[in-house]
């Protein structure tokens, strides 16, 4: 019975354990930590899909999260990097660190409770520099107490900017996302500690003031934790975004004038409301190659007998009219042909023999 109670107990806590939902994370196969292999690190996404979240640079989001699984809380980083499908090659910049707190204060776990929300939101500002493209925002999380663990969540982000800044330019100068516990036999923290990271950036907070017991103890070999405490520089190039918004869109370049393709002998108006354009008087023979002003864009302007143009930008440019055709009064239709009237009685005689 004890047996089947602790599998039971187990099973609840790790459902319950945490996960980031705004931004909304991609998903994952369970809310627990990194696999001790580091097979699916970074992020431990099944999939990179889903929609993302739209933040303007400089703007400050709570970051929120779900699960009652909180282990006393401990320490995390809030990074970012511009690949939209991390992988090992991801250099993650960090932009915010807590030294203890995270998550929670508490001792032990808040709920045991997968659906359970917890009140420590951590506000994380973008930087005011960062160029528009699609990024990938991560929460990665050092637990205070139990097993030696990496949880990281990864969520897509749409930044809307309009700085002209490159990304290395932006955020090249913000250390790197720190690693350890992965594997835990290699190099892990200490339980029971909130763990201050060794270079956390410009913005940090501390956020367990209730029971500090800060501290930066490694063990495992020197060599093996510089190692795996590097893996959040990926290769150590940082890419471009993904295409995204600007924050001020540019305005929409004006086309330059292109004539309207050869008449093909369609009759009827390239424009779907066409505007007579009796104030535009035009010589009667102008040059085919030159062209003729007018003021009502999309218009059609009759040239003459013969010829006619689409009104773009100010001028129209001459085109001849398809045979049978006439231009009038703004309009293109087709000629009258009408036979002559001895002709036709001629005809009806003829018919008559």
């Amino acid at each position: 019975m004890k047996t089947v109670s602790a599998i039971i107990a187990l099973a609840a806590s790790a459902s319950a354990h945490i996960v980031m939902t705004n931004p909304k994370a991609f998903p994952q196969k369970d809310n627990g930590p990194l696999l001790d292999s580091g097979s699916n690190y970074p992020c431990g996404a099944t999939s990179y899909d889903g929609a993302p979240t739209s933040w303007k640079a400089g703007e400050t989001k709570q970051i929120t999260f779900m699960g009652g699984a909180t282990h006393s809380g401990g320490s995390c980083q809030f990074s970012i990097t511009p690949d939209t499908k991390p992988s090992k090659d991801s250099q993650f910049k960090v932009l915010h660190s807590v030294h203890g707190g995270c998550i929670s204060t508490k001792p032990g776990n808040e709920r045991e409770s997968a659906e359970y929300t917890t009140s420590n939101a951590v506000p994380v500002t973008l930087p005011e520099d960062l160029p528009a493209g699609q990024y990938t925002f991560s929460w990665s999380w050092l637990n205070k107490s139990g097993n030696r663990e990496f949880y990281q969540n990864c969520a897509p982000i749409t930044v809307q900017s309009s700085s002209k800044k490159s990304v290395a330019e932006a955020i090249g100068g913000l250390p790197d996302m720190f690693v350890v516990n992965l594997s835990r036999e290699v190099c892990k923290t200490t339980e029971g500690q909130d763990f201050v990271y060794p270079n956390p950036g410009k913005s940090v907070t501390k956020g367990s003031p209730q029971s500090p017991n800060f501290g930066s103890t490694l063990t495992g070999a020197d060599a093996a934790c510089a190692k795996m405490n590097k893996m959040g520089a990926g290769n150590g190039k940082l890419g471009s975004p993904g295409a995204g918004t600007p924050s001020t869109p540019p305005s929409t370049p004006t086309k330059p004038a292109t004539p309207p393709p050869a008449n093909t002998g369609i009759v009827g108006a390239p424009s779907p409301t066409p505007q007579p354009q009796p104030q535009n008087p035009t010589p009667a023979n102008p040059p085919a190659t030159g062209s003729v002003p007018c003021k009502t864009d999309g218009s059609i302007v009759c040239i003459g007998s013969s010829q006619w143009g689409l009104c773009n930008m100010g001028s129209a440019v001459p085109q001849a009219l398809a045979a049978g055709t006439k231009c009038s009064n703004g309009a293109i239709s087709r000629r009258s042909v009408r036979a002559p009237r001895r002709h036709l009685a001629r005809s009806h005689g003829n018919n008559l023999i």
